[in-house]
């Protein structure tokens, strides 16, 4: 495998166009896509809010361990994105 066979966006993070898992540095969202719920798996502490692909912010939660699961099977299927402390991390709603 070369590096042509994996696409990527440009910064300081890498994201497969195909995955089940989206990394951004040390921040990591999985399953993507999303049923009901993903994991998030991350060093930051503080309030993950989710947003809608219109802006809209449709949820948010405090982070307080590594490793936490966030329910959003209240959500609609689409494209959302998640923000903490500044980062965000995009996936889709099913």
């Amino acid at each position: 495998m070369n590096d042509n066979d994996i696409p990527t966006t440009t910064g300081d993070y890498q994201c497969p166009i195909s995955t089940s898992e989206v990394y951004l540095s040390d921040l990591i969202l999985y399953p993507n896509p999303v049923t009901d719920g993903f994991t998030i798996e991350t060093q930051e502490r503080g309030v993950l809010e989710i947003y809608s692909v219109t802006g809209q912010k449709v949820g948010n939660t405090q982070i307080t361990n590594n490793k936490q699961s966030i329910d959003v099977s209240n959500l609609q299927s689409g494209i959302y994105f998640a923000k903490i402390n500044g980062r965000i991390i995009k996936f889709a709603k099913q």
